[in-house]
Parts: structure tokens; C-alpha cells; sequence
């Protein structure tokens, strides 16, 4: 097992590395070609599937990226001063045009005098906004989201809850296994390998916060993540 779990690490790794070059040129050039046949509709139109298709896969390697550094111990978090504040705003006007598509009722409920953490605001984002994608992706249309952030002694817990499929209590304790995914999850996926869950854990871990969910099927999911306030 060690060595079969060493071989998926490193191929991982070494995927995700060869991948990402050649992304990232398709990515630079599509841009370029969009800026370039702006006076030609069909051809516009072939350069942002190009490009929205490079950003789909660019979104799956950055995951066996982050999954092959978590293997090896090598995810880098910056530790800094971290305004939870302005990462949960970042995140909403980032995931609105998506939820807007789905008419989605999505709001923040976030206290004005949110505490200064420390943290990496980066990574903090990404899990906040791999949250608010899952809730996106598995609430039917007409449904509601909403990010939340509680203050108590010594923590800050901020959460995404939705009105979305639910899980069951069967599958609750598998939603951080790498590649796991419920069948209802299965039947309304789009990309993905099933890692955001896992990662977002991660990352919340090396932050010395907690992970936790709550979730009925077919009712909704509240998906949710501690972080310590610093001691003045």
C-alpha cells in the first residue's frame, strides 16, 4: 500500500507539472485570439470555449497539484494577517454570476466586527470558495445559499449552507476521502475529481482550525470550518 500510495503521488505530481506548462500557454493564447477576433462572432465564440475549457482543466490540475503537495507534506500556506472579511467578499462577487445563472438566492450573513486572523488568505479562499461551488453545483434551481460566519470565545466559524440534495447519514463520514463522491453528488457532477473536500480540510488543519459538516438528504448541507482567534 505504501508504495502504491508513493506511485500515485508522484504521478501525481509529475502529471500535474507536465500539464500545467502547456495549460498555461493555451490559456495565454486563447486570450489573445479572443482580444483578436472580437470583430468575428464565430470565431470569438471557438476561442471562449477554448479558453473556458483550459480553465475547466486548469481547475483539475490545480487540485492533483494541491493533493500531491498534501501527500508529500510540501502545501505551502503563507501565515499573514488575514481580514476573513474581505476573502468572504471576494469569494460572493466571484460565485454570484454562477448562482445568479441558477437564480440562486445567495447571501452573506457575516458580522461587521469580524476579529483580524492570521492565516493564509489565499488558501482560506479556496476553501471558502470550493464551499460555496459544491453548494452552487448541488442546489436545484430557485434554491438558496448563503455564507455565515459566527463569532465565540477563542474561534471564528464561517460556513456555507444551501438548500441543496443533502447527504445521506450513510456517506457522511466519507465526504474527505480523495475521489469520493455521493451517487446523488454523481448524477448532477460536472468537472471534477472529488479532491475540494479533502483539500479544504487540509487546509483548515494546517491553519490549527476545524472541519466539520451537517447534512440531511434531500433537505441541505451546512458545510462549515473553525479557525483560532490570535490571543492579544
Amino acid at each position: 500500500l505504501e508504495a502504491v500510495n508513493g506511485f500515485q503521488t508522484k504521478f501525481f505530481a509529475t502529471v500535474a507539472h507536465d500539464v500545467k506548462n502547456p495549460l498555461t500557454a493555451i490559456l495565454g493564447y486563447s486570450e489573445v485570439l479572443g482580444m483578436r477576433l472580437k470583430d468575428n462572432p464565430d470565431g470569438l465564440k471557438f476561442s471562449a470555449h477554448i479558453h473556458s475549457a483550459a480553465k475547466t482543466l486548469n481547475l483539475l490540475v490545480s487540485d492533483l497539484v494541491d493533493l500531491a503537495a498534501i501527500e508529500s507534506g510540501k502545501l505551502r500556506v503563507e501565515i499573514d494577517a488575514l481580514d476573513l472579511g474581505v476573502v468572504i467578499g471576494e469569494v460572493k462577487s466571484r460565485v454570484d454570476v454562477v448562482a445568479q445563472k441558477k437564480r440562486l438566492q445567495f447571501s452573506v450573513q457575516v458580522p461587521a466586527d469580524l476579529p483580524l486572523l492570521r492565516g493564509d488568505a489565499h488558501r482560506i479562499g479556496q476553501v471558502i470558495q470550493n464551499l460555496c461551488t459544491n453548494a452552487v453545483q448541488y442546489t436545484k434551481e430557485g434554491g438558496k445559499i448563503a455564507i455565515e460566519a459566527v463569532v465565540t470565545p477563542g474561534w471564528v466559524t464561517v460556513g456555507v449552507r444551501d438548500t441543496g440534495i443533502g447527504i445521506s447519514k450513510e456517506d457522511l463520514p466519507r465526504v474527505w476521502e480523495r475521489f469520493f463522491q455521493t451517487k446523488e453528488a454523481q448524477n448532477m457532477r460536472k468537472a471534477g475529481f472529488g479532491l475540494g473536500l479533502k483539500i479544504a480540510r487540509e487546509i483548515v488543519l494546517m491553519h490549527g482550525g476545524e472541519m466539520g459538516i451537517e447534512s440531511q438528504l434531500g433537505v441541505g448541507s451546512f458545510f462549515f470550518f473553525k479557525l483560532p482567534v490570535p490571543k492579544a
